[in-house]
């Protein structure tokens, strides 16, 4: 647990707009919670907060995988389909 959370405090770190960025496009859907955090670049966040596994749709454009040391699912296609508790963090291109 202590390294997961490391992993996550390095991972913030490496990326300011996780920090200080405007927080935008808000939703939740079933037990997803997704956002968009713009600063000096773009990141997609969504959690998916039950036992299920959901599917989502990213926001228009080119995006990312990033956040794999921290157990991000990469979207593909447009799409992401995370397992139970699983999460996305993606930057758009």
């Amino acid at each position: 647990m202590l390294e997961h959370y490391r992993a996550v405090l390095g991972f913030r770190r490496q990326h300011a707009v996780l920090r200080d960025g405007e927080m935008t496009d808000w939703a939740a859907e079933g037990g997803v919670f997704r956002f968009v955090r713009r600063g000096g670049e773009v990141i997609f966040c969504a959690f998916n907060l039950s036992g299920e596994a959901a599917s989502i749709t990213l926001p228009e454009g080119r995006w990312v995988g990033i956040g794999e040391t921290v157990g991000s699912i990469a979207a593909t296609g447009g799409t992401v389909h995370l397992p139970a508790w699983g999460i996305c963090i993606a930057r758009k291109a």
